[in-house]
């Protein structure tokens, strides 16, 4: 993105500054400040000046966290399913209700296990996805930019 450099103020120290842009020209034109910290001795770094990088970076950072929020809670459903079987599978012998009951119950996880399954793959390309929005805004928007305080442009 393209801007003018109006002010820029460097602490004493000269690992902190304050700079002023503006982006765009006339009456369309935008102002910015932004702090500014030294990295690598040389860059100045600060928050994006498109209005668009922060709030599209929040959105799809918010995505990532709530679909493996959602994966971990279907992880956690499949392991807790996967153990009333096991625990089922061990039951003692007995009568043949019991036989009959049990073989409902092992019956209806079966069919539970695999709804499981099913939604655990539907959200790990729910994962992906996110993931791969979030890498695309990272690279054409990143969160934070290189400053360069000496350009002025008049």
């Amino acid at each position: 993105m393209d801007y003018r450099v109006t002010s820029f103020s460097e602490s004493k120290k000269g690992t902190k500054a304050q700079i002023t842009v503006v982006v765009g020209k006339g009456r369309g034109s935008l102002s910015f400040t932004r702090h500014l910290e030294r990295r690598n001795g040389y860059d100045w770094i600060g928050l994006n000046i498109d209005p668009r990088a922060i709030p599209l970076n929040e959105k799809y950072e918010e995505e990532m966290q709530a679909a493996g929020l959602i994966l971990t809670v279907l992880e956690s459903d499949l392991k807790r399913l996967e153990n009333r079987l096991e625990d089922i599978s061990k039951a003692p012998e007995g009568d043949i209700i019991t036989e009959f009951m049990l073989l409902a119950a092992h019956v209806d996880l079966e069919e539970q296990l695999e709804i499981a399954r099913d939604n655990i793959t539907t959200a790990t390309m729910a994962v992906d996805d996110a993931e791969t929005k979030l890498n695309i805004v990272r690279r054409e928007l990143p969160l934070m930019m290189s400053f360069n305080p000496y350009k002025y442009k008049r």
